[in-house]
């Protein structure tokens, strides 16, 4: 029970429309959020520092007020659109040990006297709730929190994700700093299905070397460990580049569509992300007055574009099949944007090749002239 609502209770909760397509709890920075904005889909934030002195209130998922707003948040999602929460995981991580007292002989309930580990109890509890209804209601769910975070381990999170599918990735690998400057933050993901997976990646930074967030000093001959405020918030945040490929790998899960909801496109061009990983097949198609009279010829040797990609009646952006059971692959988010206008033929895209030692991201275009 969370302020009086149990899975049965929340799932009674009457809305008049599932219009959304993603919610993003506890966003933060909002990078999903955006990512999803930025491709046409209708989408939804929740903080409690988004608007601070404003909707503090409102926002703030510890108050009943806040609780109601984020739960019809969820309720309104489309069925397969996509939750992702992040509960604040200060009170669940080794730094905070001594104060919290979480172990495995108390359950990782801690001390209940120290009202940061009553606040993480209710947050987790609240995430536990929304998981298990956002399942109950074919919504694709994501709760994220460090691998090392005793959140996993709590009963009510345990219980709602022990079928559920993880992924662990760093955040360097999605950063666009200069390399010995990014965090090595690592994200761990439970999400609802596989797809998730498409998120996993290891560090190709030089050496390892990153941005510290911690400070250490010997005290007495002990040695003393705490974190910096500012840059443990900051490290914590997802990077534009994870938002993104956070959203392209749940629109790529294995059906046709993605979210039920479809994105309207301008009737003066054409335009699809199309991902260069594996995915479901997407179609864009264009009015014929869009499309020249005579044939469209591919010209291999200057725009790289296959014939089968430009039939004479509609563009198609083909993309090979899911396997049957998907697979964590090591990779980093890829972009590829397909135009078509009277008169020509144009693509454009963003690799992340930043994971690479050494290199930084590149530009790719090209254009298929009548």
């Amino acid at each position: 029970m969370v302020f009086g609502y149990n899975v049965a209770k929340a799932l009674a909760t009457v809305v008049e429309h599932r219009d959304l397509d993603v919610v993003e709890l506890w966003s933060g920075v909002g990078s999903v959020a955006k990512a999803a904005f930025g491709l046409g889909l209708k989408v939804a934030v929740f903080d409690k520092n988004r608007l601070p002195g404003e909707t503090e209130a409102t926002e703030d998922i510890l108050t009943h007020v806040g609780f109601l707003l984020a739960l019809s948040l969820v309720m309104r999602l489309r069925a397969g659109g996509l939750l992702t929460m992040a509960p604040v995981c200060s009170s669940w991580i080794f730094l905070c040990k001594k104060q919290t007292q979480r172990t495995a002989s108390n359950g990782y309930v801690g001390n209940l006297d120290s009202k940061s580990v009553r606040d993480g109890n209710t947050m987790a509890d609240v995430a536990a709730l929304f998981y298990t209804v956002a399942r109950a209601r074919d919504v694709c769910a994501v709760i994220e929190n460090p691998p090392s975070s005793t959140l996993f381990q709590y009963a009510p999170i345990r219980d709602a994700t022990s079928d559920s599918d993880s992924v662990t990735c760093p955040r360097c690998v999605y950063s666009r700093e200069p390399f010995g400057k990014r965090f090595g933050k690592q994200f761990k993901f439970v999400a609802t299905a596989p797809w998730i997976c498409a998120l996993a990646s290891q560090c190709r930074c030089p050496g390892r070397l990153h941005q510290k967030t911690v400070k250490e000093r010997i005290v007495n001959g002990v040695r003393k460990v705490w974190g910096d405020p500012k840059l443990l918030a900051e490290s914590g945040s997802y990077p534009p580049a994870l938002g993104r490929a956070l959203v392209q790998a749940w629109m790529q899960r294995g059906t046709a569509q993605g979210p039920r909801s479809k994105v309207k496109r301008a009737r003066s061009t054409t335009t699809a992300l199309i991902p260069k990983a594996h995915g479901p097949r997407s179609a864009i198609q264009g009015s014929r007055s869009m499309v020249p009279s005579s044939k469209v010829k591919a010209q291999r040797t200057r725009s790289k574009v296959p014939r089968s990609m430009v039939p004479s009646s509609k563009v198609e952006a083909r993309v090979p099949k899911p396997k049957s059971k998907p697979t964590c692959t090591v990779q980093g988010p890829s972009w590829c944007r397909l135009s078509l206008h009277a008169d020509e033929l144009s693509c454009e895209g963003e690799r992340d090749m930043s994971s690479d030692a050494g290199r930084q991201p590149a530009w790719m275009s090209c254009s298929l002239d009548d």
